[in-house]
């Protein structure tokens, strides 16, 4: 009844609102009219409506005849959007577009806040504050000085731009002033496209000194935008950055470089890089997709610290896939960056064609179809042709084992010149593989968890028929794990294939706990009929018996995980071992993991390579819900030096995240000598996208002020 008397008073003392379509409402513990003064009064938890606006207060008296407002006493205008306007006293025109406030106060997004002696409000779209405060910090009672604020003589918040005009402004931290800008102009919180110089970032290293990136956003449309960042250091170097983004109704394009004006080095080169990437949707279902990435030289990248690559991709494909089927249509290019590589030795594909489809008739069959062409500035041209059909259907049988028929058959044919090693211009080869593959699962189902047992035995046979000596190009690096234990091949290509009569033999045994308590193990072996001198002796698959491959996975339920891999003899000589810890938690994640490879000279490619051992450390822990530390480590125990090391600290509450780290790389990489950098990184929270998610609020001691 209060709330329907209330309205129908003040619609009756509005005749002209009354008539119009816009919501207007008023409510209160008392209305009454005036009449000598022409006047309603409402007091007590008033709440007016217009429109999308909002107007709480303890009184309110609207003059009917030059409709006014007056309110006082803890206002509140909520307007259209995000925008929360407090004050204690306030004149305000009838539709809230117009007016002057005492003790205002701003407040954006629920958590950047402007603080001012009086501001006014005009077009229903401007609120300009005067000699204001403005921060995005909890203001505590016995520290009435937040972690950073802007001080400036005016603020004008322009709700339709969503952005802040400051005038005059001092940017404080802990209250000592350490920038003056004449003019700032920043978007309102949670506004992500807006022009303007972005926060800037810190760093040094022993290469170029000091060096300081402050990025400017420049939006181009609704679709694309640009970010310019100059990149100065002490040692002289002057880089731009820049980064390019565009969204199309089908496809995305981004183009990232750097272009050193002077690099500090006394390098006269031109340097730089660039790296672009797009894609864009083609008729019937196909996607383009094009990558190009290029540097100047083989260190422009690790000297400024842009990346650790050493070897550089660019391609461009169209491809489709389908339930069934899968084309791909490529050209590659690689760059090195290696010191003891020949760029003019290193191939580029120009083109690469790939179709298979897949058939699903009693059984799988499959039919693939293949055209590269490699070639080298300074080497072997290589074009070659290929078609695959294979075969495998599975059968269970009443025990509940499950025998898999295999069949394959590959046809190649190769035309090599600028290689004195192959006399023929056109060589051609064909293998076919059989097999059979039985898999027999034992379970057992448990009180708290269910078991799994399963040996696996495979018998293959293949053979290569027409010309055995082929270039090899895509088998350089085999390896024996338990990804390829029963694989057909275990070549990484097809220039090689893997031939003549051999069981892949093994088991695995599998735990399955209802909460998430998961163990993995599988082990296994191959066996041949002979000495297979396809394979370099440190790969474990040269000799009739091969080495045996372990691996070991378990889990806790979000908590741990570990896995280990392994290859080793039967006299117990391991060839290689890894192993990966993780343990991860809301405070605390920690993640180790141990690297081990044998010395071996028996590749005629690699030649020597020497026995590596190495471990890593990384971790992260919440030393209070507002500091955070992380720290990584790399060590060659074989060299008895270290790889690489990093720290860092982090602080964030809900205004501020600020991360300081320093790295050391102990290596030499791409030309690059050792060296240490540091960096440190500022965002304020509340302007713009900056936002601090995941930290919690600075904990005041009394009762927070505002």
């Amino acid at each position: 009844m209060r709330l329907l008397a209330g309205l129908l008073l003040f619609l009756s003392a509005l005749p002209l609102w009354a008539q119009t379509d816009e919501r207007v409402a008023l409510f209160a513990d008392s209305i009454r009219y005036d009449d000598p003064s022409k006047s309603i009064i409402a007091e007590g938890n008033v709440e007016a409506y217009y429109l999308d606006n909002r107007l709480s207060t303890e009184s309110l008296r609207y003059n009917t005849e030059t409709g006014q407002i007056q309110a006082a006493g803890r206002i509140r205008l909520d307007t259209a959007g995000t925008t929360v306007l407090l004050a204690d006293l306030a004149t305000l025109s009838d539709d809230f577009r117009d007016g002057l406030i005492q003790g205002a106060r701003l407040i954006l997004d629920q958590q950047f806040q402007v603080a001012a002696v009086e501001g006014a409000r005009s077009d229903g779209q401007f609120n300009t504050l005067y000699k204001t405060v403005a921060t995005s910090c909890s203001v505590c009672a016995q520290s009435p000085t937040p972690i950073w604020r802007i001080r400036a003589t005016n603020v004008t918040h322009d709700e339709g731009e969503r952005r802040l005009y400051f005038q005059n402004a001092w940017i404080d931290i802990f209250g000592v002033p350490v920038l003056f800008v004449p003019r700032l102009r920043v978007p309102e919180p949670g506004v992500e496209r807006a022009s303007g110089f972005l926060v800037p970032s810190f760093s040094s290293s022993n290469v170029y000194g000091v060096g300081t990136k402050i990025p400017y956003f420049q939006p181009i449309g609704d679709h694309a935008d640009l970010t310019l960042t100059p990149f100065l250091t002490t040692g002289g170097a002057a880089i731009l950055e820049s980064e390019y983004r565009q969204r199309f109704a089908a496809g995305a394009l981004e183009v990232n470089g750097a272009l050193a004006l002077t690099d500090g080095l006394e390098q006269q080169d031109l340097r730089g890089y660039i790296e672009l990437n797009a894609n864009h949707e083609l008729p019937d279902d196909f996607v383009l997709n094009i990558a190009i990435y290029r540097a100047s030289d083989r260190s422009f990248l690790g000297q400024f610290d842009y990346s650790d690559d050493d070897r550089l991709t660019s391609s461009i494909s169209a491809s489709r896939v389908r339930a069934n089927s899968f084309v791909d249509v490529r050209a590659e290019a690689y760059q090195t960056l290696r010191e003891d590589e020949i760029q003019g030795e290193v191939p580029f594909v120009l083109p690469q064609a790939t179709y298979r489809k897949v058939w699903h008739r009693a059984g799988t069959f499959a039919f693939e179809a293949q055209v590269l062409n490699l070639g080298r500035v300074d080497g072997r041209d290589v074009i070659k042709g290929e078609v695959t059909g294979d075969w495998n259907g599975t059968f269970t049988l009443r025990n509940g084992a499950q025998l898999t028929g295999l069949g394959t058959i590959d046809g190649q044919i190769y035309s090599v010149s600028d290689d004195p090693d192959f006399d023929e211009d056109v060589l051609l080869r064909t293998t076919p593989t059989i097999g059979i593959d039985l898999r027999w699962p034992w379970a057992r189902y448990g009180r708290r968890a269910a078991h799994v047992i399963e040996p696996i035995a495979q018998v293959l046979y293949s053979d290569t028929l027409g010309d055995r000596n082929v270039p090899n190009e895509d088998s350089l690096l085999p390896e024996f794990d338990e990804t390829n234990l029963f694989g057909i091949s275990r070549f990484p290509g097809t220039d090689r294939r893997e031939i003549g009569l051999r069981a892949n033999t093994g088991i695995s045994y599998t735990r399955y706990d209802p909460s998430g308590w998961n163990l993995g193990v599988t082990a296994g072996r191959v066996f041949k009929t002979r000495v297979d001198r396809q394979f370099a002796e440190g790969t474990g698959l040269r000799t009739r018996a091969s080495d045996y491959v372990t691996a070991v996975s378990a889990e806790l339920p979000g908590r741990f995980r570990g896995i280990g891999r392994s290859l080793f003899d039967t006299d117990l000589n391991f060839k290689r071992a890894e192993l990966e810890l993780d343990f991860n938690s809301d405070e605390f994640d920690v993640g180790t993991s141990y690297t081990f490879l044998q010395e071996d000279d028996s590749d005629p490619i690699l030649g020597l390579v020497p026995e590596r051992q190495e471990i890593a450390f990384d971790t992260r822990y919440r030393v209070t819900p507002n500091w955070e530390m992380i720290g990584e480590w790399r060590y060659d125990i074989a060299a008895e030096r270290s790889i690489f090391a990093e720290a860092g600290v982090t602080y964030g509450n809900e205004c501020l995240v600020m991360t300081m780290a320093v790295a050391r790389r102990f290596t030499n990489v791409n030309n690059v000598s050792p060296s240490t950098q540091f960096s440190f990184e500022v965002q304020l929270a509340g302007l713009g996208v900056g936002r601090s998610e995941g930290w919690p609020r600075h904990a005041c001691r009394g009762i927070p002020k505002g």
